[in-house]
């Protein structure tokens, strides 16, 4: 049996890196430029590939991709 995310999965190896920012949302155009975020977001929905990356693909990115903002801040503030 066929199931959606078995399809998700099949569609996304053959896609190519979009453009624009994974981290913004809001975008008439599918996928985003960073192809390792862009697969794993678009493997739980295929919408953000397949039509648009809307603001719930950007903020699943910044979610699941720890490539958007913030990040680990290496700089410790130590009091010596």
């Amino acid at each position: 049996m066929v199931t959606a995310r078995l399809v998700n999965r099949i569609l996304v190896h053959h896609l190519k890196a979009g453009d624009g920012d994974c981290c913004e949302g809001g975008k008439s155009s599918p996928g985003c430029e960073n192809m390792t975020c862009q697969d794993e977001i678009c493997f739980d929905d295929s919408v953000c590939c397949a039509v648009a990356w809307d603001d719930s693909c950007a903020e699943a990115a910044n979610i699941e991709c720890g490539i958007c903002g913030g990040g680990d801040d290496d700089d410790d503030d130590d009091v010596t």
